[in-house]
């Protein structure tokens, strides 16, 4: 191979290289990513500032003895007039229920890919020629792909909404 050719053959290669980098598909998906992390790192940044307030509030000091549920019975649920540390037990409790509710779903796309997983193996002789098994497994991937993706939006915006940001 000559030098020019190679010279082209890698310009080529750039070029090809660029155009995916560069296309309107890649574009969106990195800027859903960056917007991503911007609602992330201003979500943390205003739940650091909603906890910090609750902390720094002197108002009726609660019982360090008293238990999640008691504070949780007890709060009329307007967290601006509850105690500081009724409205952390609070807040860590709206925590813990998003995060339950996210792996329960999680766990149920995980043993739903689980099943796939299986009834695949189970299927996978293609001696007939049959590709529509393998399509079939490869859109189904492509759901709980889709579903775990609305799953970790879902997430995303209950985590806002507790930060007190939205």
């Amino acid at each position: 191979m000559s030098n020019s050719s190679s010279v082209k053959s890698l310009n080529n290669e750039l070029v090809m290289d660029l155009s995916r980098i560069l296309s309107p598909a890649v574009l969106s998906s990195r800027d859903q990513f960056y917007s991503s992390q911007a609602r992330r790192r201003a979500s943390s940044l205003a739940f650091k500032r909603r906890v910090s307030t609750l902390t720094s509030s002197k108002k009726n000091a609660s019982d360090p003895n008293e238990s999640i549920e008691e504070v949780l019975i007890e709060d009329s649920g307007d967290v601006n007039e509850a105690p500081a540390g009724s409205a952390l037990l609070t807040v860590g409790g709206e925590l813990v229920n998003a995060h339950k509710k996210y792996l329960q779903e999680l766990g149920k796309i995980f043993n739903e890919q689980q099943k796939l997983i299986k009834e695949f193996e189970k299927n996978l002789n293609f001696t007939n020629g049959d590709d529509q098994i393998l399509i079939t497994y490869f859109l189904k991937i492509q759901e709980n792909l889709a579903n775990h993706e609305r799953l970790n939006k879902e997430l995303d915006l209950e985590l806002l909404n507790i930060s007190g940001s939205e």
